[in-house]
């Protein structure tokens, strides 16, 4: 006997979908898959957070349609309790099987590397849009709209002093979506919530204070996307001096060296302190020939005086918490 499932997002033909139900007779809450559409985001936590901001403008051409991702395993929980997200798959030989095996509608390869590459050429879809591999096994763009985005990494004049795109712009034209400017999509889990309300319970935290936060690491392929030790130290002592000032998440102040800064969306929240006069700054490098320069320019005062200039403006009551970050 051939079976026709029904396409319906709740549908596994392994148990019923409701106790008690038969799915095959009737569907109790019918939610059509519609357009299949899977994005292949290896890369660093960071890059996937950030590509969370075209799951809107995908939900916007397909309202109807089932979004699967693939990403590693140290990302998949920044993708937990998204609601534009209907299946998240690890990286991982289990989850090569079942993607092989499906047929999408539309593939969306995010990242520039020849395992994602090489699984979007191993995949069965009506389109394939982003990166893939030639027959040498180079990396090269599957559509034109990728192209722009694939010059990009090739050509550093282009991309460091040329381009004013930022990333979720880029990845938007390229998959031939609206863009929109939307925000990053994370939403905690009841867990976390929890745990922010106990913190602040633990430490006395209110409305009233201005919170400010450190992002004092950074990913081990650009180990130098972060302030030395001596310079957080002096941060840390300048803060801890000013009245009412406990910790920073909302109002960004965002210094860069490495980092290319016209790829970051700050989303009106915040300044970007950038290196002026530097022409070495942004760059590729894992290890700086010019000890740090870019790093050791990063004007800390330009950063305490912004924090002082929230605190005193009155900003800390209207954006409880803000965030000092690379």
């Amino acid at each position: 006997m051939t079976y026709h499932p029904p396409a319906c997002k709740h549908f596994t033909g392994y148990k019923p979908c409701f106790p008690n139900t038969n799915c095959l007779e009737e569907c109790v809450r019918f939610d059509p898959i519609g357009t299949k559409i899977l994005i292949v985001n290896l890369d660093a936590m960071g890059n996937v957070l950030v590509t969370t901001s075209i799951l809107p403008a995908i939900k916007r051409k397909y309202p109807q349609s089932h979004v699967t991702w693939i990403t590693l395993k140290n990302a998949a929980p920044l993708l937990a309790n998204n609601p534009l997200i209907d299946r998240v798959y690890l990286w991982e030989p289990e989850s090569w099987l079942i993607l092989r095996h499906i047929r999408f509608d539309v593939v969306m390869n995010v990242d520039k590397s020849q395992r994602s590459c090489a699984l979007t050429m191993e995949l069965s879809a009506g389109e394939k849009l982003g990166f893939g591999l030639s027959e040498h096994g180079a990396i090269i763009p599957l559509n034109p709209e990728s192209e722009e985005n694939y010059r990009l990494g090739l050509d550093d004049h282009l991309k460091f002093r040329v381009n004013t795109k930022t990333v979720s712009r880029l990845q938007c034209e390229q998959f031939k979506l609206e863009y929109g400017r939307d925000e990053y999509v994370l939403n905690l889990s009841a867990e976390e919530e929890a745990f922010c309300e106990r913190f602040k319970a633990e430490t006395g935290l209110t409305g009233e204070h201005l919170v400010v936060g450190l992002n004092t690491g950074c990913s081990e392929l650009y180990p130098n996307k972060k302030l030395t030790v001596d310079q957080h130290v002096l941060l840390i002592e300048a803060l801890a001096e000013m009245a009412g000032v406990r910790c920073v998440l909302k109002h960004v102040i965002a210094w860069f060296g490495v980092s290319c800064w016209t790829e970051v969306d700050l989303f009106d929240r915040g300044i970007k302190l950038i290196p002026e006069g530097l022409e070495c700054s942004p760059c590729w490098k894992r290890t700086c020939p010019y000890n740090l320069e870019c790093i050791q320019l990063v004007d800390l005062d330009s950063i305490i005086a912004e924090v002082e200039r929230v605190r005193a403006s009155g900003a800390a009551r209207a954006i409880p918490t803000a965030a000092v970050r690379p």
